[in-house]
């Protein structure tokens, strides 16, 4: 198989979105979730029929639900607690559009479940709600898709296999079924039918969050990591002579985060080249003095000193680069 842009896996089955926009299936059919009108298993990828413009897909246990590039909504399989959002608890085999919901940016597929979040950041969902997964505060069945109404500014959206959970501010919000503690809220209550905040660790939120993955009965999170301080040069280029020394001030700035004490280092120079930080551990509003001393023999020449300032705690260390001109030697 070639030209595929995505892949996805459920349960069972394996799917390919190709670069035409069409859709790849395969794996396990028993309940018609590859979408191709069959129960046939299929140990090759075959296409699904009917589907063109595919964006985004997303396998539950026993559906699929799809995304068209024009914000519609599609799903197949079995339906046995209206997790194919057409109002009715029948099974289909084949794609067809899921009533009322466009503006669709992004879907996922639970146990018995689905979800989908538009482009104005609200999160629908529908499907078998036993343990909360649809958000709506109680546990009553959806054959339609419904709003979550406290969910707003949402970027992105997963599920687990009865539980679910929403990107949004840098934030994550979960809630349906945690009896391994899969919504991350450190309660230990069996579920939770509405959104929370779940509780992960101070770094972690205040770092802000960038991608977000499920597993049946686990959740990830990835975080972007921006180091509270900067390191600056004055001057930030400067020109020696071989065998002659340069100083360069480096004023430690905190931009966010509690200050701390940082270490400033300057590996990696060429033979001939060393630089010493006066003092080498930089108080919070403090500043050191980078000395570079270059040998007599230090070939003339361009350089490039990087300068990486570091404190305790995982992520967070920074670099500044000095231009460094060595000329020849003065005789």
């Amino acid at each position: 198989m070639t030209n595929v842009k995505a892949i996805r896996a459920s349960f069972l089955s394996g799917f390919a979105i190709r670069t035409d926009g069409t859709l790849r299936a395969w794996g396990v059919n028993d309940n018609g979730n590859l979408g191709d009108g069959t129960h046939t298993p299929r140990w090759t990828p075959i296409q699904v029929p009917g589907l063109t413009m595919v964006t985004d897909v997303s396998g539950g246990h026993t559906h699929t639900v799809a995304l068209r590039s024009d914000g519609s909504v599609w799903t197949w399989g079995s339906n046995g607690w209206g997790q194919l959002g057409d109002n009715t608890q029948t099974a289909h085999f084949t794609p067809a559009k899921v009533p009322g919901i466009s503006g669709v940016k992004a879907v996922a597929g639970g146990w018995r479940h689905s979800m989908a979040l538009r482009t104005d950041g609200t999160v629908w969902t529908w499907g078998g709600n036993a343990n909360g997964a649809l958000g709506t505060g109680d546990k009553v069945d959806r054959k339609a898709p419904v709003p979550i109404s406290s969910l707003t500014g949402i970027s992105q959206i997963t599920a687990g296999s009865d539980s679910s959970y929403a990107l949004g501010s840098g934030k994550v919000w979960s809630w349906g079924e945690n009896a391994e503690g899969q919504l991350g809220d450190g309660s230990g209550l069996p579920n939770r039918t509405f959104p929370a905040k779940a509780a992960l660790p101070p770094l972690v939120v205040a770092t802000g969050l960038a991608d977000l993955s499920t597993s049946a009965n686990h959740m990830l999170v990835i975080r972007t990591v921006t180091p509270g301080f900067q390191v600056h040069l004055t001057p930030r280029s400067g020109t020696m002579p071989a065998g002659g020394s340069l100083n360069v001030t480096v004023p430690i700035k905190w931009i966010n985060g509690t200050p701390q004490p940082v270490t400033l280092t300057a590996p990696g120079l060429p033979p001939g080249l060393t630089a010493t930080f006066n003092p080498g551990t930089v108080a919070p509003g403090g500043s050191s003095v980078m000395t570079l001393t270059s040998t007599p023999e230090t070939p003339p020449g361009s350089y490039a000193v990087t300068i990486i300032g570091s404190t305790t705690g995982p992520d967070t260390s920074t670099t500044a680069v000095f231009s460094l001109q060595v000329t020849d030697p003065v005789h």
